[in-house]
């Protein structure tokens, strides 16, 4: 089940770049994804939940180390599949960082469009 979760694409054993007019911001591939929400929001809440858990349990550094580490392996994993996307990148990083500093940066999609929304407690600016 794991396997289908991360790694929907089978291995071919070639490296490839996801060339940046084929990887779209707002995909998802319902032939090959077992969770249907768009490719990118998923490494978003990903990055963001996991940053969120672990930061105040083993600390700022190691997390954004952690993170980047595992982040980036996926990425290699996903060249002999798919493709290396640094779209994925990108917005994994963005949540990265959001969750590991405690930032109000939700990330929202419906039928056409993702959008990371920054976000403030009225209450508090009172």
């Amino acid at each position: 089940m794991t396997a289908g979760i991360f790694f929907s694409y089978p291995r071919d054993g070639h490296f490839k770049f996801l060339p940046a007019k084929y990887d779209k911001w707002y995909f998802v591939d319902y032939v090959n994804w077992v969770m249907k929400n768009p490719d990118k929001w998923q490494h978003y809440y990903g990055n963001y939940a996991t940053a969120v858990l672990i930061r105040d349990k083993i600390g700022l550094i190691p997390t954004l180390s952690l993170m980047t580490v595992l982040n980036v392996a996926k990425e290699v994993e996903d060249a002999y599949r798919e493709g290396f996307s640094m779209k994925d990148l990108e917005i994994g990083t963005i949540g990265l960082l959001a969750g590991a500093f405690h930032q109000k940066l939700a990330c929202y999609y419906d039928t056409e469009k993702i959008l990371v929304i920054y976000y403030f407690d009225i209450d508090k600016l009172h």
